[in-house]
């Protein structure tokens, strides 16, 4: 006689169920911080990524991070070839130090990248502003001292 078999349970794994609250928490973030600047609504594509432009200058992508609960700010640099390589090594310790965003070179591209990561717990509207306009900030005065 065989054992009685248990029903599947009728709740979804909760992996799955952790990736669609975490998608409609980074929506509900980006449509929020969309409508607080009075702009178009922003999205993710199906990566969790968003791209957008700022001033016509700068190239920044938020990144949803869903296995470590982040979101990533992404932006692109254009650092000046004659910059030593020490700075650009220091520049990438940022984070540890809390020194200001990161730095890295993606090997592929050849682009380098400031990046800032907030923890999922500590983000809401009024801290992915400031990250942001932190990041930019940065930025500008990365390309200002790399010209």
């Amino acid at each position: 006689m065989e054992p009685p078999r248990a029903e599947a349970p009728l709740i979804e794994k909760p992996p799955l169920m952790s990736r669609l609250m975490s998608n409609l928490f980074y929506k509900t973030l980006l449509d929020d911080f969309s409508r607080s600047l009075e702009m178009q609504p922003l999205v993710f594509d199906d990566h969790g990524t968003c791209n957008m432009i700022i001033d016509n200058t700068f190239a920044l992508t938020l990144s949803c991070d869903y296995a470590r609960e982040r979101l990533l700010l992404i932006g692109l640099l254009e650092p000046h070839k004659d910059i030593p390589q020490q700075c650009l090594l220091a520049g990438a310790l940022n984070p540890l130090l809390n020194a200001g965003p990161g730095l890295g070179l993606d090997e592929k591209s050849g682009l380098y990248h400031a990046y800032q990561s907030i923890p999922r717990e500590k983000l809401s509207v009024p801290t992915l502003k400031r990250e942001m306009a932190g990041l930019l900030e940065w930025m500008r005065g990365w390309r200002e001292a790399s010209q």
